[in-house]
């Protein structure tokens, strides 16, 4: 990620709050050798070791190689860090506030609030991007997230929405969700209520 946007507000308070997805942003690439975690799309939460890449990747440095945990001997991965999320394993502790659901859900959503943490700042100040909110109230819905409003504040609040907006925003919330699980169905489901930023490995061989 370019470096300018290392230090936009949402991730900047996300950083000092100790989120492992802003922390990640600036991870950098990894050498040979060293321990790394995947944190976002399908192989969030999978853990290998950096090993020598093959040629091919000599004009693309940004491309790393790893041996996963649990893989046969002469199976490896190939890991874009420009577009994946990594970080150096083992990584920082889970904060308190962090949502209870899968790895891969709490980095989906983490990007829709950096998002909107972004998208509300303006020369006037910050002000809540209400379509930006929206899009939160709608992927926690359409995954069936089973999310109380306080622990969608407190993801808000470690991104650097002030506390002053904690009850117009959890209210929105709340009835967006339940307006839309009015009109379309697709009720929380609790079984996706679980330790969070845990994960599940998939194979796919």
């Amino acid at each position: 990620m370019p470096e300018s946007q290392l230090f936009t507000p949402g991730i900047s308070a996300g950083m000092k709050a100790g989120c492992p997805f802003c922390l990640a942003r600036k991870t950098g690439v990894p050498k040979v050798g060293e321990t790394i975690r995947i944190l976002s799309d399908f192989r969030a939460g999978q853990i290998g070791k950096v090993v020598p890449p093959p040629p091919i990747f000599a004009s693309e440095p940004y491309k790393i190689t790893i041996q996963a945990e649990g893989d046969p001997p002469d199976v490896t991965w190939t890991v874009n860090t420009m577009a994946d999320l990594i970080e150096r394993f083992p990584g920082p502790p889970v904060p308190d506030w962090a949502p209870p659901i899968s790895l891969k859900e709490a980095e989906e959503l983490d990007g829709r609030v950096v998002q909107f943490c972004e998208k509300s700042m303006s020369s006037k100040g910050w002000r809540p991007n209400l379509p930006y909110f929206y899009a939160i109230i709608r992927y926690i819905w359409y995954k069936r997230l089973p999310l109380e409003p306080a622990e969608v504040w407190r993801v808000l609040h470690a991104h650097g929405v002030a506390r002053n907006w904690q009850v117009r925003l959890t209210s929105l919330f709340r009835g967006g969700r339940d307006l839309l699980v009015f009109a379309e169905g697709r009720k929380p489901v609790k079984k996706k209520r679980v330790q969070p930023l845990s994960a599940q490995i998939k194979r796919y061989w």
